[in-house]
């Protein structure tokens, strides 16, 4: 799979991460599988964060590389960061095992304004924000990112 167009993660780099981590349910999936989770994680991480300086080519179908991309310790990040190819890696067996799409209906993240116990009521407040959000794959990528498009209100998963 050609890194530049469709996943920050190769298959290979994928496979070690999970090698490195004994993950039998990884290690097991077929290729076509790992591909298609790997190309999903790579579409919402890329979309889902705020990234620390500029695309490099106008044209670049990804967000990475990036120039004048120093990241929170004060390095240039060149390349595409060990850190967002184990994030995808990350986030592609999620996917692989769980979610199987990156965006499912899900509740409206915690911000509840009532609670009834009976009959039971939940009632959200205006401003909780719907979907999933993974709040070890934020901590993976803070030194590279500046924040998120959701502002992320991260709940454990």
């Amino acid at each position: 799979m050609p890194l530049t167009d469709k996943s920050y993660a190769t298959l290979a780099e994928a496979d070690a991460y999970w090698l490195d981590r004994n993950d039998s349910v990884w290690l097991a999936a077929t290729d076509v599988l790992k591909d298609a989770s790997l190309i999903k994680a790579t579409e919402y991480i890329d979309y889902q964060f705020d990234w620390i300086g500029g695309i490099k080519v106008a044209d670049q179908v990804l967000l990475w590389p990036r120039s004048s991309a120093w990241d929170k310790e004060g390095r240039l990040r060149d390349g595409i960061p060990t850190e967002l190819k184990n994030a995808v890696s990350w986030l592609a067996l999620h996917l692989l095992t769980q979610d199987k799409e990156v965006d499912p209906p899900k509740d409206r993240g915690g911000d509840i304004q009532k609670l009834k116990a009976g009959p039971v009521e939940i009632e959200y407040l205006q401003k909780a924000v719907s979907g999933t959000t993974y709040d070890h794959l934020y901590r993976m990528l803070s030194k590279i990112i500046i924040g998120s498009k959701n502002q992320m209100r991260l709940i454990r998963t």
